[in-house]
């Protein structure tokens, strides 16, 4: 299914989704996603283009029932996460082998909050109930960082805030596991909801640094590693600091500033600006610490401009006392 044959920019994210390989490893990643089908899609695709062009929203003209009513708003949420919950969620309601039981279901347990399921689905080709964990993420590896270089801590969120190191204890120890409490058990059992598996349903890029950035001092041969429980055939981009950007890119390089919560696709027809053309912008949003994903036009390769001095912070190992770390192996996800 080829990204080009779309035109509106909610089809072409859910295309990138559905066609971006997983970034968890498949001992994480079991589900397998059923068939699209691209006719459907592209019905969709045209019908939300129509009514871009009418300038108004469509909601208006469409059945209550109609599959097109999720996209017929005009302003997505800005927040990356819950734009991709509503992307899968829409694309898993509208597929023929797909019912979906419960979505966003908190769960509590004598006053307290044990969790939530993304989603739990009844999968029509196995007949069984999947519990499935949504996440987009993107993560720059770091060029100094604690523990062995195939460790999660060595890969930061571009903000500094969360990590890859705390992100996939979470998805492995708590998130994939909470059907297997007793409790939670007993209550999805009542409801006719009991997953008989559990899977994630993870997409993203791992941004590698620039080895040739003067910046970075660390073994250069540590930034080509990839972290363990990973996908190999992971979606790539890289970063680079502010100044080696500007050294080392052409003037006349193309580039797109990608904006939330549109960090999947291009659009149809990007405008796509010059390095001097979007220079000023990239330094003012790097003087706030907020670093900038762009597009590269000529090598299609995605990449974050971060500043001089990143990280200006990095997180806490995780650690939990009766918890075994579960990246200290690397041979056996090779």
């Amino acid at each position: 299914m080829n990204i080009n044959n779309f035109q509106h920019q909610y089809i072409r994210d859910l295309v990138w989704l559905l066609t971006t390989p997983a970034l968890a490893h498949c001992t994480a990643e079991s589900w397998q996603i059923p068939a699209a089908d691209p006719d459907t899609l592209a019905f969709i695709d045209q019908e939300l283009i129509k009514g871009a062009l009418r300038d108004k929203p469509f909601i208006t003209d469409l059945p209550s029932g109609s599959p097109l009513l999720p996209f017929a708003q005009n302003n997505p949420p800005r927040r990356l996460g819950l734009y991709v919950e509503q992307l899968w969620g829409y694309w898993l309601r509208l597929h023929p082998e797909i019912e979906v039981l419960m979505s966003n279901r908190v769960i509590h347990h004598q006053k307290k909050t044990l969790g939530e399921f993304d989603i739990i689905l009844r999968d029509f080709r196995d007949q069984k109930i999947w519990h499935l964990e949504l996440a987009i993420k993107f993560y720059l590896r770091t060029p100094d960082a604690w523990g062995a270089p195939w460790r999660w801590s060595h890969w930061l969120g571009p903000g500094c805030i969360d990590s890859l190191d705390h992100k996939w204890h979470k998805l492995y120890q708590q998130q994939l596991t909470l059907s297997h409490r007793p409790e939670v058990q007993a209550l999805l059992h009542g409801e006719a909801c009991l997953p008989d598996h559990s899977s994630s349903l993870t997409r993203g890029i791992l941004f590698y640094p620039d080895t040739a950035d003067p910046l970075l001092i660390s073994s250069a041969n540590n930034h080509k590693i990839s972290p363990v429980r990973i996908n190999s055939a992971h979606q790539r981009g890289i970063w680079q600091t502010f100044r080696h950007w500007v050294d080392c890119q052409p003037e006349t390089s193309d580039w797109y500033i990608m904006r939330k919560p549109h960090w999947l696709a291009l659009p149809a027809q990007p405008e796509w600006q010059n390095k001097r053309q979007i220079m000023s912008e990239i330094d003012h949003e790097l003087q706030r610490e907020h670093p900038v994903y762009i597009a590269h036009r000529q090598s299609e390769q995605r990449y974050f401009i971060v500043p001089d001095h990143w990280p200006h912070q990095q997180p806490l190992p995780w650690h939990y006392p009766d918890k075994r770390r579960l990246d200290e192996d690397q041979t056996e996800y090779l």
